[in-house]
């Protein structure tokens, strides 16, 4: 049997173990195919290899090896060959076969010993093109003669690099599958279990709130109706606290938070954090101390977003540690010799500590470091990982230091730069909750939900202004036009019955009223996201308030509008 017989016979038989190539045993295959090649062609080694590039050099990755002589399991895994040792100009070369001379000048001596141990013999080099592209390249070692190829075995050894190329991809691309079908399981269970947690949470407070109000409605004892009402109010406030978080994932995901800048007075916020926290911090017996550079300009931040990042790691802080713990809260301004100002918020506590495998998934969101400590401790996982988000956005950083059983250190670094400088002497703490007196004022507020109704008349009933309320938007409409200069601002509901609130503020602004383009319309409304504002401002109104009503808000907005009339 001829050379050229044998070869193509020999591919036949590398075709078909390929063909079926069982993911298990790939390397002990992928071995036997280049021993079948290698042993056809009379070769001391075969070898497969695939490129790729790193720093702009192109590269070879062994992918597998037969030996003549030695057993599979002393042949090494990997080696990575620079292609230019080879070839300096691979655009010439590349897709024709070609030989060197191992005990040639032209290759290097160490190349030399990485192909062949003894200095003579000849190296074939096949390059592989699959698809059009580069691939890699497929190797022959003759160890003792010099040895040359027909333009036909050339053929056929080329044919046999795209099998091995093919057959590699398709491994890979197993392999790929394979993991990202895994880390979809887990996705999907880590959602599953996040929304398992939130059920729990959002169902602890609904609980609360209910059976808060059913005792509260029974009571006949004004203190325990009053304790009762303030446990009512707590309970909301950890429900709201659970959805704006649910939220503000939300928006991260979709690329919709948006970060605002201005000038923080950074001791200011940090101090008020700091006092948030004061009240549980001294129910549970901890020690809060804050140490804070004194500055006299203000940084240029977010601050409602710097603020719930420093919230949530401070929550966590009082949260895991124990009775007579310390929590310690530091903020300074690096100033590097080259580049912006830095900002470092570190949150120090001497609480239960971080296992390594947990710190690794502490930032992920819909998970927790410590499933057992949701069921002792609640919360839904998602305070630091929108955290995490945050600092990204804002061009910073969060990191944790942390052992178990040994506290933790959060560390969250912001680049910034600086605004104006702050006057110590200004009155920063005069603000006091202002007594509104609208009386002859009057407000139609449009909003289909009787509950809704009934909670905006009683929050306004000690400022003396009267409300007229609409149902839906065609009523708003036939309200206002039969007497427009009744109003002098209008609270609007978006999701109604009828006619919703875009539609009619659109048909109010058209409507050709003396006072139709500039009287104030709010939206007050429980869409909370950014489009949902832009929207109701494309609409033609004023501003966006969003439910759950913030009464001091509310009231602002309602005094600025009227004094402008």
């Amino acid at each position: 049997m001829d050379n050229t017989t044998l070869m193509l016979t020999a591919l036949n038989s590398v075709s078909i173990l390929l063909m079926g190539l069982d993911q298990s045993e790939s390397r002990l295959i992928f071995w036997n195919t280049l021993k079948i090649m290698g042993t056809a062609v009379k070769a001391t080694s075969v070898s497969v290899w695939k490129n790729f590039v790193a720093d702009d050099t192109l590269y070879a990755h062994r992918e597998s090896t037969w030996a003549m002589n030695i057993p599979f399991f002393k042949i090494p895994e990997c080696d990575n060959l620079n292609l230019a040792d080879i070839n300096g100009d691979w655009n010439s070369k590349a897709f024709r076969p070609f030989e060197i001379n191992i005990s040639g000048e032209s290759l290097d001596e160490n190349l030399r010993s990485f192909f062949n141990p003894n200095p003579y013999g000849t190296l074939h080099i096949i390059p592989i093109k699959l698809n059009s592209e580069f691939w890699g390249i497929l190797t022959f070692t003759y160890a003792l003669e010099n040895h040359s190829f027909t333009d036909g075995e050339r053929s056929i050894l080329n044919s046999a690099g795209m099998l091995f190329a093919s057959a590699i991809n398709r491994k890979e691309m197993i392999l790929s599958l394979y993991e990202a079908k895994e880390a979809a399981l887990a996705s999907t269970k880590a959602k599953t279990e996040f929304l398992s947690r939130m059920s729990h949470e959002m169902r602890t407070p609904l609980n609360a709130i209910l059976g808060m109000a059913k005792i509260a409605s029974e009571s006949k004892d004004g203190d325990k109706t009053n304790f009762y009402l303030d446990r009512i109010t707590s309970s909301s406030n950890q429900l709201l606290a659970i959805v704006n978080d649910v939220l503000d994932m939300s928006k991260i995901d979709a690329n919709k938070m948006e970060i605002v800048l201005g000038e923080v007075d950074i001791e200011k916020l940090v101090r008020y954090v700091a006092d948030m926290y004061s009240e549980k911090i001294e129910k549970q017996g901890l020690l809060l101390n804050v140490e804070c550079d004194i500055l006299d300009r203000y940084i240029i931040a977010d601050e409602g977003r710097l603020s719930q990042v420093l919230e949530n790691i401070l929550s966590n802080a009082v949260k895991f540690t124990p009775e007579n713990g310390h929590i310690h809260i530091s903020v300074r301004i690096e100033r590097p010799i080259y580049g912006e100002p830095i900002l470092k918020c570190e949150i120090m506590d001497t609480g239960i500590g971080i296992s390594k495998p947990h710190i690794d998934i502490l930032f992920n969101a819909f998970e927790q470091a410590d499933g057992s400590l949701t069921r002792r401790f609640g919360g839904t996982g998602l305070g630091l990982a929108i955290s995490k988000r945050l600092m990204d956005l804002m061009g910073g950083s969060i990191s944790v230091v942390s052992a178990l059983g040994e506290g933790s250190i959060f560390i969250v670094s912001l680049p910034i730069s600086w605004g104006n400088i702050i006057d110590k002497n200004a009155d920063t703490e005069s603000e006091s909750i202002a007594a509104y007196n609208w009386s002859g004022k009057r407000i139609l507020l449009v909003e289909d939900i009787e509950i809704n109704q009934e909670i905006v008349i009683e929050l306004l009933s000690d400022t003396g202004i009267e409300i007229d309320v609409a149902e839906n938007g065609s009523i708003a409409v036939n309200m206002y036009t039969d007497n427009p200069e009744r109003y002098d601002i209008i609270l609007m509901d978006i999701q109604m019955p009828v006619m919703d609130g875009i539609t009619a503020t659109g048909l109010l602004r058209s409507s050709g009223m003396s006072n139709a383009e500039y009287i104030p319309i709010y939206a007050m409304s429980a869409n909370a996201f950014k489009e949902d504002e832009e929207k109701c401002l494309n609409a033609g109104m004023n501003g966006h308030i969003p439910k759950p009503i913030d009464v001091d808000k509310l009231r602002t907005i309602i005094d600025k509008e009227i004094n402008k009339r």
